[in-house]
């Protein structure tokens, strides 16, 4: 089965353990063990994502790039697009 995991935690890198992306890359990962094709849907972080071996990424383009949801603030309206 073809899975999509819509995630704006994702890490950017394997190694990074950084608040939600640590659950999120565990589910991506266990899922693709069970034997499934998982694509993870995430914005772009600067600079960059690598995923782990087998999965693939749909990259969404954001207006401010930031590594964490936390870093948005609503008193930036472009935080909010």
């Amino acid at each position: 089965m073809h899975l999509w995991l819509v995630t704006s935690s994702y890490p950017r890198v394997p190694e990074e353990s950084l608040n939600a992306g640590v659950l999120a890359r565990d589910l991506a990962l266990s899922l693709r063990e069970l034997g499934h094709r998982v694509t993870v849907v995430t914005p772009n972080k600067p600079g960059g994502i690598v995923l782990d071996a087998g999965l693939d990424v749909l990259r969404l383009p954001w207006f401010s790039p930031t590594v964490a949801m936390a870093d948005l603030s609503a008193k930036r309206p472009v935080d909010l697009v």
